[in-house]
């Protein structure tokens, strides 16, 4: 892909780019910015219009509309930034590495949950807080004595920032493609 700098290898540089950039700033700030996002989603609808027809600009609308009735069903727990850097990788990207991408980014942000939780309040209380709070109050509907809900507990510790979930997903998917 890189055998010399052309169009399209120009383009898979900035695209990549923008999306580190996205990461990084929502490792640091908790924030995706969307004069990176917006950009990013506009050149995307109009890449898939004039390179790939509107079948693909169908697909990451509706990959969009699932990504926002998910956001809503879960009360905040993803943000718009993110809502908006996974629209403009579905504009971007094939059906199959997108799912591939999104798959490899959700795998990182559980394993990043779990590390923070755990550097933070230690194995064995995450491991009682889980089988408490997680299977016996949620999944078996078990009060035992537990009126607090998860979303009440959350603070910067359970936080983990997507977007630089969906950075590293995209790293993992797209550069060993690359290389070879």
């Amino acid at each position: 892909m890189f055998k010399g700098v052309g169009k399209p290898d120009i383009l898979f540089l900035v695209i990549t780019a923008a999306i580190l950039v996205c990461g990084l700033i929502d490792a640091k700030k908790y924030i995706i910015p969307n004069v990176i996002t917006v950009p990013l989603i506009i050149s995307g609808v109009v890449y898939q219009i004039y390179h790939q027809g509107y079948i693909n600009l169908v697909f990451a609308t509706a990959v969009a509309l699932i990504i926002i009735v998910l956001a809503l069903l879960t009360k905040g727990g993803i943000g718009g930034g993110d809502l908006k850097l996974l629209t403009g990788l579905a504009l971007w990207m094939e059906l199959q590495h997108f799912l591939y991408v999104v798959l490899i980014s959700s795998f990182i942000g559980i394993v990043w949950g779990i590390a923070k939780k755990v550097k933070a309040r230690g194995y064995e209380k995450v491991k009682e807080e889980y089988f408490q709070k997680m299977v016996l109050t949620h999944a078996l509907g078990l009060k035992n004595g537990l009126d607090v809900s998860i979303e009440e507990e959350l603070n910067n510790n359970d936080i983990v920032p997507f977007g630089a979930c969906v950075a590293l997903g995209y790293l993992a998917w797209f550069f060993p493609a690359v290389i070879k």
